[in-house]
Order: structure tokens, then sequence, then C-alpha cells
């Protein structure tokens, strides 16, 4: 029976049947993640499928995903992904793949909200934002410790809401925070300590509780 299901046509109904339970998605967090599909491209001797997921952190649900061909492609499916989906209201978070101006705008006219993760694919930004919070030692911050696994996690939040730190500003519709999330986990057994520090640009004034783990 499922082999004779047009995937596409089945598609359109599970997201149409979704959208139908989520019916309001304002003040929903909906985390948009490129997965390689299990046991895909096994051995060399099956094709790679990489898939685009969008996620309902408020509903606990998969909302719709876009099969991709190859990883790169995920800037061409993260748009066809949002397109399949009513957004207005929600707060999308995209890993550092999905940083791209284009996708943020889409993003904004679609009357959502965007958190982007910030890595090396976007230099001068990436540049802007390091140089922000080095030369802004008193920014608004807030730090959070847990202890799960093992190991003890603290985590400080730090953001900035004066755009002036980043040179094209412009070209990022609708920015209004820069984000630095710096993590320190100490792993119990071996009080070894790792430090990482990651940054985002969102496009909301609040404070950054939602931006992901």
């Amino acid at each position: 029976m499922f082999a004779r299901l047009n995937p596409k046509t089945f598609q359109e109904c599970f997201t149409s049947w979704v959208q139908s339970v989520v019916a309001n998605s304002n003040h929903t967090f909906i985390n948009i993640d490129g997965k390689r599909l299990c046991n895909s491209g096994e051995n060399g001797s099956k094709s790679i499928i990489h898939l685009v997921n969008a996620w309902s952190n408020s509903y606990q649900m998969l909302l719709g995903q876009v099969k991709t061909e190859e990883k790169s492609n995920e800037i061409i499916a993260i748009p066809t992904l949002l397109d399949l989906l009513e957004i207005e209201g929600a707060t999308i978070t995209i890993d550092a793949m999905g940083c791209q101006t284009a996708i943020a705008e889409n993003i904004i006219d679609a009357g959502a909200d965007y958190v982007l993760a910030v890595k090396e694919n976007q230099k001068f930004l990436h540049d802007d934002i390091r140089d922000a919070f080095n030369q802004t030692p008193n920014a608004s911050s807030e730090t959070t410790i847990e202890k799960a696994h093992g190991r003890i996690e603290q985590r400080t939040c730090k953001i900035i809401t004066d755009m002036v730190w980043v040179n094209k500003k412009d070209n990022w519709k609708n920015l209004q925070t820069i984000i630095s999330i710096e993590t320190e986990r100490t792993t119990m057994q071996t009080m070894q300590t790792q430090t990482e520090q990651r940054f985002y640009i969102a496009s909301q004034l609040e404070k950054p509780t939602y931006v992901n783990k």
C-alpha cells in the first residue's frame, strides 16, 4: 500500500494534517535541522539521504520534512520546507547552514522570527559578533548550572542589542539582537573541563531562553 502512495501528495496531506493539529503557532519554537537518514549510504552501497526537518518544541512533534540529495542543498531545502508550514507568530531556529540573508528575510516576511547560529560560513558576521562581546564585558547576561549524566554544565548567555557592532546589519532583515552562549562542561569522574562559545543572531529583543542547548 505504501509503495503505491505518491510521496509528494502524501507529504502535502501529512503537512496539512499537522497544521490542523498545531492550529496556532504563536509562541511556538520550530527547530529546522538537517539529518542523515539512518543506514543510508551504508558501506557505500546505498545513496546517502539527507532530510531537513521542522520540529516543534512546544508540541514535541515533527511538522514536516524535505529530502535533499546533498548536504549543501539544505540552503535550498530550508525555504521549501518553510513554505510548507504556517509559521506566522513562531520563532524559527536554524543551525549555521541556514544562516543566510534570504532565509532570514523569508522568515520575517512570513510573520515569524528567527534565531540563526553563526559560524565561519559567515566569517565577517562571525568576526563582528565575536569582537562585540570581547569589547563589551558588561553585556546583559544570565547563567544556568545543570548537573546530569555525570557532568556539570554551566551555560552563560549574553546578549547585545546595539547593532552598531554589525557592519552589514541591514543585510539581515529585522536584526535586533546578537547572542553569545558560553558553555563550560566538567566531567565529574575525571574533573576535566571543556569550554565552548557559540554565536547567534535574532530578530527578537527578549532574553534568548529559546536558544538551543
